[in-house]
This record gives C-alpha cells, sequence and structure tokens, in this order.
C-alpha cells in the first residue's frame, strides 16, 4: 500500500505551560491529510494585512538538546515530513542523510543517505545535493516532490561554489530520492555565472504550500556579490517539476507579478533584514515565518509578513547571543561559538505550526572546528498570547551536573550529553534592556562553573546565558548565585536556595517555570 503523508487540520484552543494565558487557534493546515485528498485551500493574493498578530506573541523557549553529532552532515537547515505514522527529517553536507522519529521531538540519526551528488566534474550538482524541501504530490499519495540545494564550481578553500536549485523524488516514502530527467532537474538558476573567490547564484531553497500554489524561498547572490532573499512559485499541480516556477518580480510602479522565468529570469529582492534560511506559515495568522541567525540583531530572529513578500523583524530574538561571541568566520578555530542552518518544524515534520513549534540549528562549541565538530540542536519554542508589558521571548536556564566533578552549573546553552541535565531553573529575558541585566557563564581557575553579571577576578567569562530584570516584576522570581559550605557556586532562584542552606548573592528576576 502507498504510504499516506499527512498534514493535520486541528481546531484547538491551546493553554500555555508555562504562563498559564488562553491563545485560541483555529488551525487549518494546507490540506487535510493532504496527499490523501484533493482538496485545497483559496489561493491568497490580499494585500498585508495591518499589523502582524506575531509581533503579539510570546515565544518560550525550551532547554536545547543534542538531536545528532558530532557529524559532518549538519550543513543545511533540517526540513522534515510525515510519512504514516513516522516524520522523516533530512540534513545534509555533500550528499544528504535521513533523520527518523515519531515526532521532531524524538528524531535521531540514521546511517542512510537518500540522495548524492553528481557523478561529474561538469554537473551543476558536482560539489553536493542538499535536500532542503519535501512536499507530498497533490494527487498520487505515494509520490514525494523535493527540491535541493546544488552546487558546482566549488573551491570551499578559497570561498568559491556555485549555488542553484533541482528537483528530486521519491517513490519509497522518503527513504530515497531521485533525480528525474537528470541534469534538466534544476528549476531555480541564476542568470550571472560564478565568480573566483566568492559564493555564487541562487541556492539554499525552503518551500511552502499556501492555497494553490508551492513558495519557495530562496538566497539570490546579486552581480555585486551581496545576497538577497528572492521568492519563486510553482502551481500545486504542476508539482513544482522544472520549467513550473515563476519568480516575483516587480516593475517601476512597485507592482508585483509572478511571469519571470526561475530558470535565469529576472527576481526581485524581498525586503528582509536577512537573507532567508527557512520558512514555515503559522496557521492562527496565516503570516509567513522565516527564521534565521543574525548576529547584529542579537542572536535567532523571526520575520514575518501576511502576504509572504513584504517582512517585518519581530522586536525580539528568540535565542539571544553577543554578536562578539559567534564567529564570522566558520573556519576559523577560536573560543567563539558556530550557529547557523536555523529551521521550524512542526512536531508531525509540517511547515505550518500554531501554539508551538521545534526550533532546530547547526552548533559547533567553542573551540570546535566544522570538521567533524557540528551538531545538530532542537529547542521547543511555545506560542502564547502576550499581555502588553510582558517580554516577547524567554529562555530556559536549566541546570547541568557533571558527574565526574560533582559541580552544579546553569547555563541556556547546549550542553555535551556528558553532562546530567536536571530540571528548567527559571526562564530568563531573550533581548536587553534598561531594566535588566546580562548574566554569562563562569568559570574559576579551579574549574567551578556558576553564572554571573559579572565573573570576577581570576575567572573566566564564557557565553551569554541571558538576560534577568533588575527589579521585581509581576509573576518574576528572584535568581541567586549560591554558595554551599564546601565553596561550589550554583545558580537557583533564592527560595531553593534558602532551603538548602547555602549562602546567596541575588542575580535578578527571572519568570519561574511551570506557573
Amino acid at each position: 500500500m502507498s504510504p499516506c503523508v499527512r498534514r493535520r487540520s486541528v481546531q484547538s484552543t491551546y493553554v500555555s505551560p508555562s504562563r498559564g494565558r488562553t491563545l485560541a487557534v483555529a488551525v487549518l493546515l494546507a490540506a487535510t491529510l493532504a496527499g490523501c485528498n484533493g482538496q485545497e485551500q483559496p489561493d491568497r493574493s490580499a494585500p498585508p494585512a495591518a499589523g502582524s498578530r506575531l509581533a503579539d506573541a510570546a515565544f518560550e523557549v525550551g532547554p536545547p538538546e543534542i538531536v545528532m553529532g558530532p557529524s559532518t552532515y549538519v550543513d543545511s537547515p533540517l526540513n522534515a515530513i510525515q510519512v504514516g505514522d513516522t516524520v522523516r527529517a533530512y540534513v545534509g553536507n555533500v550528499e544528504t542523510v535521513l533523520l527518523e522519529g515519531s515526532g521532531a521531538a524524538d528524531l535521531e540519526p540514521t546511517d542512510r543517505v537518500v540522495v548524492g551528488r553528481g557523478h561529474d566534474e561538469t554537473d551543476f550538482d558536482w560539489c553536493g545535493s542538499w535536500l532542503d524541501a519535501v512536499e507530498p504530490d497533490q494527487q498520487d499519495p505515494g509520490l514525494l516532490r523535493a527540491w535541493y540545494h546544488a552546487e558546482a564550481d566549488c573551491a570551499y578553500t578559497a570561498n568559491q561554489t556555485h549555488k542553484s536549485i533541482a528537483y528530486a523524488e521519491s517513490r519509497d516514502g522518503g527513504l530515497t530520492f531521485t533525480k528525474p530527467d537528470y541534469p534538466d532537474n534544476q528549476v531555480v538558476r541564476s542568470p550571472n555565472g560564478g565568480t573566483a573567490g566568492h559564493h555564487t547564484g541562487r541556492g539554499a531553497p525552503s518551500v511552502v504550500r499556501r492555497g494553490g500554489h508551492f513558495y519557495l524561498y530562496y538566497q539570490d547572490v546579486r552581480p555585486d556579490l551581496s545576497t538577497v532573499t528572492a521568492v519563486a512559485r510553482a502551481p500545486v499541480s504542476s508539482g513544482g517539476v522544472p520549467g513550473s516556477w515563476r519568480n516575483y518580480t516587480e516593475g517601476a510602479d512597485g507592482r508585483g507579478s509572478w511571469t519571470a522565468d526561475a530558470l535565469g529570469g529576472p527576481a526581485t529582492a524581498l525586503e528582509t533584514t536577512v537573507p532567508a534560511s527557512s520558512v514555515s506559515v503559522h496557521t492562527p495568522s496565516d503570516e509567513v515565518v522565516l527564521v534565521r541567525q543574525h548576529a547584529t540583531s542579537g542572536g535567532i530572529v523571526l520575520q514575518v509578513s501576511s502576504d509572504g513578500i513584504h517582512f517585518t523583524t519581530l522586536p525580539e530574538p528568540i535565542v539571544p547571543y553577543l554578536a562578539a561571541q559567534v564567529r564570522t568566520d566558520w573556519g576559523e578555530v577560536n573560543q567563539q561559538q558556530v550557529i547557523g542552518y536555523t529551521s521550524i518544524v512542526a512536531d508531525d515534520g509540517a511547515r505550518e505550526w500554531g501554539g508551538s513549534f521545534s526550533l532546530f540549528h547547526l552548533y559547533v562549541f567553542p573551540g570546535g572546528t566544522l570538521r567533524g565538530e557540528r551538531y545538530l540542536v532542537r529547542r521547543e519554542v511555545t506560542v502564547t498570547e502576550a499581555r502588553a508589558d510582558q517580554p516577547r521571548s524567554t529562555i530556559a536556564l536549566t541546570e547541568y551536573l557533571d558527574p565526574d566533578t560533582g559541580d552544579t552549573f546553569g547555563t541556556s546553552s547546549p550542553m555535551l550529553e556528558e553532562y546530567d541535565a536536571g530540571g528548567v531553573l527559571g526562564f530568563l529575558l531573550g533581548s536587553p534592556g534598561a531594566d535588566r541585566r546580562s548574566l554569562f557563564e563562569c568559570e574559576s581557575a579551579g574549574g567551578d562553573r556558576f553564572v554571573a553579571a559579572a565573573c570576577g577576578t581570576g575567572a573566566r567569562t564564557g557565553r551569554l546565558v541571558g538576560y534577568a530584570f533588575k527589579e521585581q516584576q509581576d509573576g518574576t522570581v528572584a535568581l541567586a548565585r549560591c554558595v554551599t559550605d564546601g565553596g561550589d557556586r550554583f545558580t537557583t532562584t533564592a527560595e531553593d536556595c534558602a532551603s538548602r542552606g547555602s549562602s546567596q548573592s541575588e542575580l535578578g528576576f527571572v519568570y519561574p517555570p511551570g506557573v
């Protein structure tokens, strides 16, 4: 029997586990049991609505979990699809590999390669095939349609490669993908050729379905070598095969059209703060969401749009970090982190979500290299309606134990599995402000790890943990740095610290878990 690829249809009322507030969501996803019936939503072509519902949402980011690694394969945003009772997900580097689970929350890597690179140096995908988007066919439940990022003319040590986007498909439920009519399977191609010592072309596709069309967002390298976001669309009925895609372009009068061939035709740069990384749809508001890391904006940011063309960046990053603590040159090896290839996936693998989603991203620890020391990290993000005076972003401060030394410490950043994760101590703020203080990981000369606003003489300052209120706010509790009789410094709530009989000093005020 052919596998039935599902997209859920849900009418629900979501209750936040952390704030107790309710956000009513009427969630109608792109098709009920898509691939099992042929119904479509009407095409959406209305102008952008005033304001953004997501601008009034609160994002609570849970603890980071390592899904995969160390591995060289974590070199693309994770994308996924549900086939029967299994969610299949994909990341790649030169070739693309499979992860599987019952949902996005329990994905595990496999050794299966689902699609490989070209066979000859003249092939447009000789340097690699990164499977970046998968969608079920509208009529045939046994067919999955996919699009992959391709590279050629690569000299990576010289920062050189040329990108394009091509079509693939699967008839075994996403276990393997073929390239029909290869090498005539490209769907998006740049009119500009390669340039020595630079990344060029059009690539990094991410696809969502809205109404009767697939929308493919991609990064377009312009003749001046700047990178912008562009979008092409194809009728769902076409299957998104080569020749069916048309770029969005605007004339001198500002009017947009979908007539330019994506195979070498012009494309208008969309209004985005940073180029696209991964696209999804928030179904309660029908807003298109682009997620990407952006050090200048203070972390991983969301850009939203009601029409899929004009984007606005939400005011607070959902995962904070300092620009000085991340590498601008990923090829260097230093004490800065690498964060990249962000993507949003619903629990069933879909690109449509309502009350929560999984945020995936590449992570390289300080001192790590891109060669074999990449990790795939997942964070559960809960979305609720925010009060006017509430921060729009909070992030979990998690307690960890070093089983070798007995050292107890807290952080919001990823930790290797050799440390035992405990509970969430509280939720820090995701952005700075005059009423807030920055908190950092600290490590004493003797190896004792703790959280502080200033690490002190002789201690090493590590990664940003997040931000805490300087003064008590409604619904917050005091966070304290505690010191045991044995001298171990650890972080917890002031109330818990007092119950352990430890001396303490106040760090600030945060939201408690489970309130």
